[in-house]
């Protein structure tokens, strides 16, 4: 009994003396490799930057009842509609979009379509709860 014990302790230490080893190697020629590379060219980019006069189209609910004299009901009735349709529209472009991953034939088709289906019906199901 002592005997495996000790095997077992012997071939624990020896496989965990292995993977630090190694990763003290793997960081000692990943560190040679990039010292021997020298000094990276310098990438730039420019962009033009120019003022916009953008003003938010949103209405929010306060705005509706600060502005409009409405009641708190009605500006979140009012809200809701405002923002039903883009939530919608966004949902709807997801699923599509995922639409050639459920029907995908050929070599790995059974994993993209369960990749498909996940995504398509989280989207859904998260949308239709946060409603």
């Amino acid at each position: 009994m002592i005997k495996r014990m000790i095997i077992i302790l012997v071939l624990v230490g020896a496989v965990l003396a292995g993977v630090f080893g190694f990763k003290i190697f793997d960081d000692g020629q990943v560190k040679a490799f990039m010292a021997s590379m020298g000094n990276l060219p310098q990438t730039v980019s420019t962009t033009k930057v120019a003022r916009s006069d953008w003003q938010p189209k949103l209405q929010a609910v306060g705005s509706l009842k600060q502005h409009a004299g409405k009641s708190k009901r009605e500006a979140i009735e009012i809200a809701a509609g405002i923002r039903l349709r883009p939530i919608l529209m966004t949902t709807a472009a997801m699923v599509l979009g995922v639409i050639p991953l459920i029907t995908a034939t050929g070599a790995g088709a059974v994993s993209r379509f369960s990749m498909g289906l996940v995504i398509a019906s989280g989207i859904a199901i998260g949308t239709l709860f946060t409603l």
